[in-house]
């Protein structure tokens, strides 16, 4: 099963006794079944690169939000290529893949109009 909560603690949820009314895990906790070995980031650049790699954010290079990235050792913003995307192994394994929409997992001094275009 994947939970993800963007910018959010695991505190928060009304499972265990935050203020965002969560029923659909409040019924499953009743039913004996809490998940409490949870991984939180509280911030959306680490979360988005631990979602789209399956690994740690620092081990990604995205160890902070995006637009602050500098450069200590997992803070960079720029991807690690040994903690290639899900979408790059499906695309190496003859998949069409795309990605739409705000990733956030650029560091900014890297985005322009004239690239690079490879991150």
């Amino acid at each position: 099963m994947l939970v993800l909560l963007d910018d959010v603690g695991f505190g928060a949820g009304s499972t265990f006794r935050g203020a965002a009314n969560t029923p659909a895990l409040d019924a499953v906790a009743r039913k004996r079944l809490k998940y409490s070995g949870l991984q939180t980031t509280a911030i959306c650049s680490p979360t988005r690169a631990s979602l789209l790699t399956g690994h740690n954010p620092h081990a990604t290079g995205i160890g902070a939000v995006a637009n602050s990235s500098d450069a200590r050792p997992g803070n960079t913003g720029i991807h690690n290529p040994q903690t290639a995307s899900v979408a790059k192994i499906l695309k190496n394994n003859g998949y069409s893949t795309a990605a739409f929409g705000k990733r956030h997992q650029i560091a900014y001094w890297q985005t322009s109009q004239s690239g690079p275009f490879n991150r």
